[in-house]
This record gives C-alpha cells, structure tokens and sequence, in this order.
C-alpha cells in the first residue's frame, strides 16, 4: 500500500488533501516510457490523473539477459531485484544438476509470477524504466538452446531487410505457394531466411537443414 505525507498543521480527517509533491505520481510501462502526473479527480474507485511530463529512457544497446542458477532460500528474490537495477532485460532462471530447490511446472509458473512481482516493485522503486520479462526456470540446456532459435531468426530477419527486393519477391512467390520443400520447384530456401518467415507448411515438411543457427549469424 503507498503512503504519502501530510504535515501536522495540513491535517484534517475531515478534508484530507494532498498538495505539492505528495499530490504526484510517476507511471512507467516497463517499455521505456515515464509520465508525471497529478491527481485531477477521485471517482470511487477510480483516480483520474493528468498529465504534466513524459519523458523516453532508450533502452541499453547491448541487452542483458540473466542466466541464474536458482539458489535456496529468499536469494533469488535479490538477485531479481539487483538485476533490475543494473537493467537486465530478461532475467532466466536456471535448473541446474545440484540446485537444490525442487521446481515443478506449477510450482514453475508460480515462482515465475512471483519474482515477475518482484522486478516490478524493485523498478518502482530505483526508478527504473525498463522492466526485464522473467522467463519459467528451465535446464540450461532447454535455455541455450532457446536463445539459439531466438538469436538466429532475429539475426535472420535483420538480413532479410537488407535483402535486395528483387531476392525478396522471389523468396515471397515460393513461400505464398508452399514451395519451399524436398523437391519442390524452388527447393530448399536461402539460408538467410528465418524459419518463422516461411510459415507453419514449410516447418511442418520437417526440411530445416539450411535454417540450423550456424549457417547465418549475422
């Protein structure tokens, strides 16, 4: 629950009012984006705000994303709150061969609702704007192999930009066809383009030898 300060000569229970610093607020979406408001209206259980600043904090140009093994006790609640003040971006618990807590696929999204909370509380209050997502605790292996897939088909897209448009079309007239398969009149793809581009006909084909993560990191 917030508390806000009211002098004692201010006091009055019967006409609380709150003036001056403690009359405003700062929101944020985790995205970046910070806006000072001011109480305009009380309804119920509504406040209507207004609106006095916004501002933009751009996002650290290299991302850091948080590996940790998950310890016992309250520790991770910790190191959830001190990687949100150094602005991790993501924050992956991991289940390693001697972590001592046990994690089940309940107890797994529980404990990811939990320290989600956490990152939330520790950006109210270091003033942080940029708010990491906290990943379910998976094996390291589970987890490398994620950021793999995520790493290459980012990578990929970025290529795919900067593809020239006549590549492009072409890559765009197989794909609406379903053509990018064993044996079909385009045959395999470039290596450049990302799985995700293709759609689900080519991925269910099972013919992804060219799209393996070593052939296009960029």
């Amino acid at each position: 629950m917030h508390r806000f300060y009211i002098s004692p000569e201010n006091w009055n229970p019967d006409a609380l009012a709150l003036t001056g610093s403690e009359g405003k607020l700062v929101l944020f979406n985790g995205r970046g984006r910070e806006i000072t408001a001011e109480i305009a209206d009380l309804r119920g259980d509504r406040i209507q705000l207004r609106k006095l600043h916004e501002a933009e904090t751009p996002a650290l140009r290299c991302q850091i994303i948080l590996g940790q093994a998950i310890p016992k006790g309250k520790n991770m609640d910790l190191i959830v709150q001190k990687a949100v003040e150094i602005g991790a971006a993501e924050i992956a618990p991991i289940i390693s061969d001697r972590t001592v807590v046990q994690v089940d696929p309940e107890s797994a999204a529980q404990k990811r609702a939990k320290w989600q909370q956490i990152a939330i509380e520790a950006a109210k209050q270091c003033g942080q704007s940029w708010l990491p997502q906290v990943h379910e605790p998976r094996s390291l292996g589970d987890r490398l192999a994620s950021a793999r897939r995520a790493t290459f088909e980012r990578n990929s897209r970025r290529l795919l930009q900067r593809t020239s448009t006549s590549s492009r079309k072409r890559v765009d007239a197989c794909r609406a066809r379903g053509r990018f398969h064993a044996g079909g009149a385009c045959g395999c793809p470039p290596p450049w383009v990302p799985p995700a581009y293709l759609g689900p006909d080519y991925s269910a084909r099972g013919n992804r030898r060219h799209l393996l993560p070593e052939h296009s990191l960029l």
